[in-house]
């Protein structure tokens, strides 16, 4: 769903909301709940990337590590 969108559904709604305290705690609530979703797929992105690190330093291969006697 676009943005454009969105925006068309909340003008519809607040167009037959017909009390101003109601048109007011609609958009607090729409506010609150865009500010919650843009958080919440911020942590995602950044979870994401942490998990992608993690996997590949798990799935790569270690470097071997050299003792004397192999240098020997």
């Amino acid at each position: 769903m676009g943005g454009s969108e969105v925006a068309g559904i909340a003008l519809s709604v607040v167009k037959e909301l017909k009390d101003a305290s109601t048109v007011n705690t609609f958009l607090v609530v729409a506010s609150y709940l865009t500010g919650l979703k843009v958080l919440l797929l911020t942590w995602g992105a950044i979870l994401k990337v942490i998990l992608r690190t993690w996997e590949r330093k798990l799935l790569s291969p270690e470097p071997m590590l050299r003792t004397r006697s192999m240098l020997q």
